[in-house]
């Protein structure tokens, strides 16, 4: 970084802000869900956990976690999306010509 001096602290900062919106956008969404959705949604994500171990711990049927789950993907996608609608998509670093 210090021999690419500002350009790299400018495209640095960009960067930073990017990850902070998307992060930010994730939240809103996430909070948008329905509590029932959302804690779906994260044990499968983050818990890592099956169908058949969410509907256990949630004394739910598998049925009710599918669902859930369904719709609170949905519900994401369709929040997420208007995102990817307004802004262009960021560039593939992989894509690009090494310069």
């Amino acid at each position: 970084m210090a021999r690419l001096g500002a350009q790299a602290h400018v495209a640095m900062s960009h960067s930073d802000r990017q990850a902070s919106e998307v992060d930010g956008e994730l939240a809103a969404a996430l909070a948008g869900l329905d509590g029932d959705q959302r804690d779906v949604l994260l044990l499968v994500a983050w818990g890592e956990l099956s169908y058949e171990e969410i509907a256990e711990a949630m004394a739910i049927p598998v049925g009710t976690v599918r669902s859930r789950l369904s719709r609170a993907r949905a519900h994401l996608r369709a929040r997420l999306d208007v995102r990817r609608a307004v802004l262009p998509p960021a560039p593939n670093p992989e894509s690009e010509e090494i310069r």
